[in-house]
């Protein structure tokens, strides 16, 4: 739903690691290790087995000849690795052949689900993530339903807080949203309060009789390619705060140019234009 900073990855071979198939206890033979880290975080350190066979590790089974990661900390951490079969985790069935992540406490970070299960009272579909204490924090909907008040059906795609209010939703097709008409794949941000905050278009759309700006540019910079977005701000009566003009044209009798930023008081006349 934000935009996707890419990680610079710098790969480093070392002496490494293979992995016992009874106890999952990492024996050090040899390593192959990557750095990874990018301009706002301190860079750290992972390590990760190639499998030679079908591995037990914490009672689930990883495939051979996949990829599972260890946090480097010295504990020895299951990171992350692909499932050998549908397996049952948490109790909810992740399919074969899938990868599956872990906080550092071993609870389950994300996962791809073997079939539409309901997880915590919201039947999920495919990729889900989770909080650490096993509250869904984001997935699809594999069915109508109401969350944090709002009516919302089948295949959205959704992510909330540790408290159950929504944090945004992509829409699967169009609706009518706080007595907007918006059309698929709309990206909808709410306030804490569940007003509407922003709304990210796919393309250029009119709202009100006014053309606002959509789609995602990619913006790069030095050793980074930065995915932005168009977003149209409300406040929390519902009116437009503020968006971008998607073309020439005139508002409230005023000449708008392409790619200016409008900023409107509640109640929708224009303040500036920058």
């Amino acid at each position: 739903m934000e935009g996707i900073i890419p990680t610079l990855i710098l790969l480093l071979i070392i002496n490494c690691l293979s992995i016992n198939q009874d106890s999952g206890v990492i024996n050090f033979g040899e390593v192959q290790s990557y750095k990874k880290g990018d301009f706002m975080s301190a860079p750290g350190w992972k390590e990760y087995a190639t499998l030679e066979k079908d591995t037990l590790i914490n009672g689930i089974l990883f495939k051979k000849g996949t990829e599972v990661d260890y946090d480097g900390s010295g504990k020895n951490r299951l990171s992350s690795g692909t499932l050998a079969k549908d397996q049952k985790i948490g109790g909810a069935t992740y399919a074969a052949n899938t990868s599956v992540a872990f906080y550092e406490s071993g609870k389950l970070m994300w996962g791809i689900l073997q079939k539409n299960t309901n997880i915590k009272g919201i039947k999920l579909k495919g990729l889900g993530y989770f909080f650490e204490n096993g509250k869904i924090k984001s997935g699809t909907l594999a069915e109508d339903i109401t969350i944090d008040n709002k009516n919302l059906i089948k295949n959205t795609q959704f992510s909330i807080d540790e408290n159950g209010k929504l944090k945004n939703i992509i829409m699967p097709k169009e609706q009518i949203i706080q007595n907007i008409k918006l059309p698929a794949k709309t990206i909808v941000y709410f306030y804490e309060t569940g007003e509407v905050h922003e709304l990210t278009f796919q393309e250029d759309t009119n709202l009100n009789g006014i053309w606002f700006k959509g789609g995602y540019p990619t913006i790069e910079v030095p050793d980074q390619i930065i995915t932005a977005r168009y977003p149209v701000k409300f406040y929390k009566s519902g009116k437009i705060l503020e968006g971008i003009s998607a073309k020439n044209q005139i508002v409230q009798g005023q000449k708008i140019e392409k790619e200016k930023k409008i900023i409107f008081d509640e109640d929708e006349k224009i303040l500036s234009i920058e």
